[in-house]
């Protein structure tokens, strides 16, 4: 899978989430959070890989919980801080990715309830596992004296828009500015480098602090995963 790395010493670790796959018991925010922080601390402890070598990889809900795992090795005493954190087609929130749901990317079900916003104050109250990942994404940049954060998007994503990998941008350039920043400042001092056909990719430094995005104009999920483990 990493063929453009040095394959004897690089390696992939993967787990099932409870519930999941081969994995007994049933899934909950909770329960999938402390699944990931299980696994990153076997790492650390038994298979003796230091936080300096780990690069976090998640897609899609998988984003949710790698973001929420960080944080909570960033909180920790003393601070555990990764190599890196890459998320593939993440998400701000669940009520607002359920919001932006469409079937095949035509049928947008739950669209008219933002007509109504009583609706959807309702549904999102009614979630029980509501994955604010914006929360979790700003605790963590904020948190850590370093890092690095890759996100990835496919515009042609039919299942979360990449407008939601945008609004995790701007939260996360924002956090690692500690007199806060606006978005059109924020736009107006990127870096981009733009890929014509292939998309382009917008980077933002500050300090030991660097936040980076790459869109992808073509391929979907299977081209974020692709872009992972290049």
């Amino acid at each position: 899978m990493i063929s453009s790395g040095a394959s004897d010493t690089a390696h992939v670790l993967a787990f099932d989430y409870r519930g999941f796959g081969h994995s007994t018991g049933s899934p909950t925010e909770e329960g999938l959070i402390v699944d990931a922080v299980c696994v990153i601390q076997w790492a650390i402890d038994v298979a003796k890989i230091p936080p300096s070598r780990i690069v976090l990889v998640a897609q899609s809900l998988g984003t949710a919980v790698a973001c929420a795992a960080a944080n909570r090795f960033a909180k920790s005493e003393p601070k555990v801080m990764f190599a890196g954190v890459v998320l593939c087609a993440a998400f701000s929130d669940a009520a607002t990715v359920f919001m932006s749901y469409s079937v095949g990317g035509y049928l947008p079900i739950l669209a008219p309830l933002r007509i109504f916003p009583m609706l959807s104050r309702w549904f999102g109250r009614e979630i029980k596992d509501t994955w604010k990942t914006s929360d979790q994404l700003l605790s963590l940049v904020s948190e850590c004296d370093r890092i690095r954060l890759t996100l990835i998007h496919a515009t042609s994503d039919t299942v979360i828009p990449p407008s939601q990998t945008e609004k995790l941008f701007h939260l996360a350039v924002g956090a690692t500015e500690t007199e806060g920043i606006t978005i059109q400042a924020i736009d107006e001092r990127k870096e981009v480098l733009n890929l014509g056909e292939g998309g382009y990719i917008h980077s933002w430094s500050s300090s030991d602090k660097i936040v980076q995005k790459i869109v992808v104009k073509h391929g979907g999920k299977q081209q974020e995963v692709d872009l992972c483990f290049q």
